[in-house]
């Protein structure tokens, strides 16, 4: 445990860590918290998702009021395929302090037809 009195821990995108070849355009992401005090609630959420870590140049949800660790899902900007994308997640407990942490997603083809192994000879037979 760090010097804070809670943290948060095991960030998940679709219930996957550092989750490779998402074809989702809308991922899920999930979190938990660890505290040394008793009753520690999250009250407030904020999830930021960038090209570069620590950015948000391609979602912010801004803070939310919500005690939710689970079940958040995405509502930025059409993800692209084939990208890597950092996901920085802030909580707030019911004292106001503030626990932060990071993780990363890439996405797939994001494209459920044939054409998108067009060029890929050695998959399957002539």
């Amino acid at each position: 445990m760090s010097e804070k009195n809670f943290e948060i821990y095991d960030l998940r995108v679709n219930q996957i860590k550092e989750a490779l070849g998402l074809d989702v355009q809308k991922p899920i992401f999930s979190w938990k918290l660890r505290s040394e005090k008793q009753n520690t609630l999250q009250t407030k959420v904020q999830i930021l998702v960038g090209k570069k870590a620590g950015s948000a140049d391609v979602w912010d949800s801004k803070v939310m009021t919500t005690d939710e660790s689970a079940g958040i899902t995405y509502a930025g900007e059409a993800l692209e395929a084939e990208t890597r994308y950092y996901v920085t997640v802030k909580v707030w407990n019911q004292d106001g302090e503030e626990a932060e942490t990071s993780s990363w997603f890439e996405t797939g083809l994001m494209n459920g037809n044939i054409s998108a192994w067009d060029g890929a000879k050695w998959i399957g037979a002539p």
